[in-house]
Parts: structure tokens; sequence; C-alpha cells
């Protein structure tokens, strides 16, 4: 494993190499005209030209069947000009050959909170040196700017590639190309907000399973609305807006569109963070309310008043049985 940690702490095939030396782990750090926050804990940290690399290694206890070690970098590299973002961003996979062949796990697109171009690529997993090793990289573009990211996990499972994980989503989340952006935070767009309450709806598909047929699964679908313009897709302990702050995967921000003078809005935007890199989604769908309804596309979400009593309704879970093909 240290040979490994040796390899892979090369910046990324030099990118970013220059003589590097250990420094205390700060919480908010600046690259350039580029700031972030840094996890707060666990992480070793080294500084290169422009360049910052997080170590963490996990040691596993035999008594709970957990043996041997684990470990993880996260390397934010020099901020990059470019013309084109994904050649960009396919050329640093390019250097991990083993992995570059492989289809993304997990391939997310679209724009941040600051409205700048965003791509994750998950890509597992190989073995170098015995390790099983997973990577990821994150581009954020911005006016001809590329700034990436990457997290490598060697030999890393359950709780501790979620701390991995959790650590590097934190510092994407948080890219600022200059003083006036904020760390990731919902911005309301204009003339947001307008509704209140907590609404369900049951949802309903049917997918294939392992016997040849197909499995009906039904869930409880949450819709918690702020009055200022934001949701949640649980219900949150506290207010939205705190719920939010903390878990922006569950969240995003609405507004009403169209109507008159004598009609109501016909139309409801959202604008919905889709993972925990704080990738964004906007979309648009007719809007209808009646009685203690909202009719949202072809969805009917019914007012929950006891909803709030709960903690959280995250869903009823699903009811499945075999059926023909």
């Amino acid at each position: 494993m240290s040979r490994l940690l040796s390899i892979l702490g090369i910046c990324v095939a030099a990118l970013a190499c220059a003589a590097m030396t250990a420094g205390a782990l700060a919480e908010e750090v600046t690259l350039g005209d580029v700031s972030f926050t840094l996890p707060d804990a666990g992480w070793e940290r080294e500084e290169g030209k422009g360049s910052i690399i997080l170590r963490r290694t996990w040691e596993r206890d035999k008594a709970v069947g957990r043996d041997g070690t684990g470990a993880a970098i996260i390397q934010i590299l020099p901020v990059t000009n470019m013309t084109d973002f994904d050649a960009s961003f396919d050329q640093l996979f390019a250097l991990f050959p083993e992995l570059a062949e492989d289809r993304p796990t997990v391939d997310s697109q679209g724009k941040t909170a600051n409205g700048h171009d965003i791509r994750v690529e998950l890509r597992c997993c190989t073995s170098m040196e015995d390790a099983i090793v997973s990577a990821t990289l994150a581009g954020i573009a911005q006016g001809g700017v590329g700034q990436y990211i990457m997290l490598i996990e060697m030999d890393l499972r359950d709780e501790d590639s979620e701390a991995a994980e959790d650590a590097f989503a934190q510092i994407v989340r948080s890219v600022r190309f200059s003083s006036d952006e904020e760390a990731f935070a919902l911005t309301l767009p204009e003339g947001a907000g307008g509704l209140e309450g907590v609404y369900t709806t049951l949802h309903s598909s049917v997918v294939p399973n392992v016997f040849g047929g197909v499995d009906f699964v039904a869930e409880n679908r949450v819709l918690a609305l702020d009055p200022g313009g934001l949701f949640s897709t649980i219900i949150p302990a506290g207010t939205i807006a705190d719920h939010c702050a903390h878990a922006p995967g569950d969240c995003g921000t609405y507004r009403l569109l169209g109507g008159g003078l004598f009609s109501s809005a016909d139309t409801i935007e959202m604008a919905e963070v889709v993972n925990d890199y704080g990738i964004l989604e906007l979309t648009q769908e007719p809007l209808r309310q009646a009685n203690k309804q909202l009719i949202v596309g072809e969805a009917i979400y019914i007012a929950c008043r006891l909803c709030r009593r709960a903690r959280p309704l995250m869903g009823l879970g699903a009811m499945s049985g075999p059926r023909a093909a």
C-alpha cells in the first residue's frame, strides 16, 4: 500500500508536481483566484506549485472482519486555461489508461449554484499493486478557465469510502472563482416562492426482475415547500432552510410562472440539486392547484398535515411481486 500511495501521489502525472511539504490543514484555502473549503479533520495536507494534495488512510480491525489498510487521495490541480472543457477533462482521465477505458459508473453534467459548467465522472475499478482502485474526477469551468479535482480510492469499503467521497464532494461544492461568490448555496431566482406546505404523491413503476418477469414498485414521494422559494424532497427535522444548508442533495428552489391579474400561476420552475456535488437540474412543469392538491405535470400531490409529526418521511418503501413479462 505504501508503494501505491507513492505512485499515485506524484500529482497525477506531473501536472502539479513541485517540492511537496506537509502543512497544517486549513479550512479555507485559495489557489490563484479560486477558493475552496477543505475537510475539517482526518486528512494530511501537502502543497505543491498551485496544487493541494490531501491524504488519508484507514486501518481495519480483523476482529470485525475488516483486515488491511485503505487509503484515499484528493488532489486539487492547478487552475487550467482551456478552450475545450470536455477535451481537457478526458485528457486527465487518459493519464490512468486502465480506468480511462472503463465506462463511467457516475456521469453527471450540468450547472453549479454559481452558474458554472460542471462535470463529474466516477470510474471503477482497476487493480494496481494488489489494491482495488477507483477514481472520481470533477471539473468546473468558468470563462475559459477550468478547475479540476480528483479523488483516488484504494481498497476503501463501506463507511470509509463514504467518508472519502463526502470530503471530496464538500470540496467540489465549495469552489468559488471570485470573492463575490459563495460556497454552495441555493440562490433564489427572481420571483421565487409562493407555495407552502408538505405534499405527498404515490409514484409507481414496473422494473425487470432476476426471474425474467417484472416487479411492481411503489414509493411515496415528498415535496416540502417553503414560501420563500426553497423545497425539500424529505421532511426536515427543523426548517427547510436549515436542512438545505446541511443536506443540499435533498433540496432545490422553485418559482411560479404564468397566470395574470385574474388567474393563478400555471407553471412551476424547479431547480433541483441532483447529487452531493451540487449539480442543478432545471425543469418546468404545468401546475394546477385544486382544494388540497398540487398537480405538477402528471403527478398529483396531496397535502399532508400530519407529516410534520413524522421524523423524517423519506418514502413508504416498495411493494413488489412477479408479473408476466
